[in-house]
């Protein structure tokens, strides 16, 4: 995937865990994206208020140790704290689901979507797509 560098997307991950974030960085910036990356709400906020010229086209959160309730309110949060379009693309990198949902995604609204990853392909094809749409609109 090329983008001129005006259209690289820019998408915000929010991981707690240091192994599990440093491989999410190295893999979505190995794809041609330009990652910000949080270890919780509070860091994102922060992060996105004091860099007001920087806004991400893509939210990527790990539902770790939260109910899908939950990461839904820090999303919130984060939007009306920051400024940050609730129209932004979210992705829900869901944490404890049964077998059957393994592989799987769906849409929560019209821009969030949470996925019960088999695999980080899974994740890397999602975010391709939605990319995709934001530099066609």
């Amino acid at each position: 995937m090329s983008y001129s560098s005006e259209r690289i997307p820019t998408i915000l991950l929010l991981e707690k865990d240091d192994e599990t974030r440093r491989l999410l960085i190295e893999n979505l910036r190995d794809r041609n994206y330009r990652v910000l990356a949080a270890i919780d709400e509070e860091n994102a906020i922060e992060w996105l208020v004091n860099n007001q010229e920087i806004r991400p086209n893509l939210l990527v959160i790990n539902q770790a140790k939260m109910s899908l309730e939950d990461c839904l309110k820090i999303i919130q949060r984060i939007d009306e704290k920051t400024g940050l379009s609730p129209k932004i693309p979210t992705i829900i990198i869901a944490e404890q689901y049964s077998p059957a949902l393994e592989g799987t995604e769906a849409r929560i609204d019209d821009n969030r979507y949470i996925i019960y990853l088999e695999d980080a392909q899974q994740l890397f094809a999602l975010v391709a797509r939605l990319c995709l749409r934001i530099n066609t609109n």
